[in-house]
């Protein structure tokens, strides 16, 4: 999948100025950070299968129950750098804004929708497996999704391109993403599965919008964005709509599981 992705980033060898080589640019760093990224959580996993000679996840925990916890917190440091990189996290997140801004529109809406997300849901179901009881392996994985959450919202406040801007708030989601996994209890993974979902649905929603503004336009400069309501109000209203949800302003879905995330870590104190 890293490898495909690659290919479609840089494929059109121009990003949405005409300018020659960012995308290029923008496709050797997601190659080179995600293909290591890969490589270090194959080595987790194979770790895993040396100490548990199992791949079948009931059968990992059981055996990881046991296991000493030096291996296990080595195996959960592998496969959070590993799923990390390729979820966004900070500090782990230098490809994202890159490879979601020079992207062409389409392979963008499949980076933010699924392959981020995919990453973070293998990172959850793996760290829940090894890591059977709560542990300093979750608090900071909560503390580094905490920093995820802030630095990924104050980057946003000084883009001035469409969309990095939105590259770096699914930044901030991954960040609100496994910070509900990583709480460990039925409600904060619903929550966060949730999220998943949720995030997928709006942020398409989003990309889609921007890439219709930056055909129409051609440029993807915030500043020189404005009156688009009257000019494109079908595309302005899903952006709205799309906003309102990301931020998580009731009745739209992103509230309902950002609640949910909320109530679970109240709960869990």
């Amino acid at each position: 999948a890293t490898l495909s992705s690659t290919v479609l980033i840089a494929h059109e060898g121009k990003d949405s100025y005409g300018n020659k080589g960012r995308a290029v640019d923008a496709a050797t760093k997601y190659a080179f950070l995600n293909v290591m990224a890969s490589i270090i959580a194959l080595v987790g996993l194979i770790l895993v299968y040396q100490q548990t000679n199992s791949f079948e996840l009931k059968a990992i925990a059981a055996s990881m129950a046991s296991a000493p916890k030096s291996l296990t917190y080595l195996i959960s440091i592998l496969l959070l750098i590993g799923f990390g990189t390729k979820g966004g996290l900070v500090p782990l997140h230098a490809w994202l804004p890159d490879a979601y801004g020079e992207s062409p529109t389409p392979v963008t809406i499949m980076l933010a929708g699924a392959m981020t997300e995919v990453a973070l849901y293998a990172l959850a179901v793996t760290l829940y497996a090894i890591v059977p009881t709560f542990s300093v392996v979750q608090y900071f994985i909560l503390l580094m999704a905490v920093l995820t959450i802030a630095v990924g919202s104050l980057l946003m406040f000084t883009e001035k391109d469409l969309k990095k801007l939105l590259a770096y708030s699914s930044i901030e989601q991954s960040g609100l993403i496994i910070f509900g996994l990583a709480l460990m209890s039925p409600l904060a993974l619903f929550g966060g599965v949730f999220q998943i979902v949720n995030h997928m649905l709006i942020k398409s929603l989003l990309f889609i919008c921007a890439g219709a503004i930056i055909f129409a336009l051609g440029t993807k400069k915030i500043d020189e964005l404005g009156g688009l309501a009257k000019r494109m109000p079908v595309v302005a209203a899903g952006f709205i709509i799309g906003s309102l949800a990301i931020a998580g302003v009731p009745p739209f879905n992103g509230f309902q599981s950002e609640y949910m995330i909320f109530q679970a870590a109240f709960n869990a104190g």
